[in-house]
């Protein structure tokens, strides 16, 4: 995991956007013809931020200069040197001119819980409808953070 620091993380947010979506799950095959009718929400919360990033700021390499706008997915949080950190894995989407992006498949990086958890509770003040208590206390990877 490689971690982001605060410049980084403030360069980051500046072209952020947040999605958060309900789980599905099927109660049959996946596949199968019925699967749309097998499909039920559990509650829980995926959460995905898309930004604008460079190869260095998630140190996969020392290029700053290209930019890409890249899918970050929440999957957990973990503790390193007594500091706990929100972490994301890189999606490779074709977003940025078509091309796939797989020099940021599975990715890890991890942003400061308390730097991201203001972050979205400033969300929560700009859209209160979208960033309700329910789905912030029911985000994979955040359970138990809002109470």
């Amino acid at each position: 995991m490689h971690i982001i620091n605060l410049e980084n993380f403030n360069k980051i947010i500046q072209t952020v956007g947040i999605q958060i979506f309900e789980e599905e799950k099927h109660d049959g095959l996946p596949f199968s013809i019925t699967a749309k009718l097998s499909l039920h929400n559990t509650g829980k919360f995926h959460l995905t931020f898309k930004a604008y990033i460079t190869e260095e700021m998630v140190g996969i390499s020392e290029n700053n200069v290209n930019e890409y706008y890249v899918t970050w997915e929440l999957i957990t949080r973990q503790i390193k040197n007594s500091i706990e950190y929100i972490v994301f894995s890189g999606w490779s989407d074709v977003e940025s001119g078509g091309r796939e992006l797989r020099q940021f498949e599975n990715v890890k990086i991890g942003i400061r819980k308390e730097y991201f958890i203001q972050l979205l509770l400033r969300f929560r003040e700009q859209m209160p409808e979208f960033f309700t208590k329910d789905k912030l206390k029911n985000i994979i990877g955040l359970e138990n953070v809002f109470v």
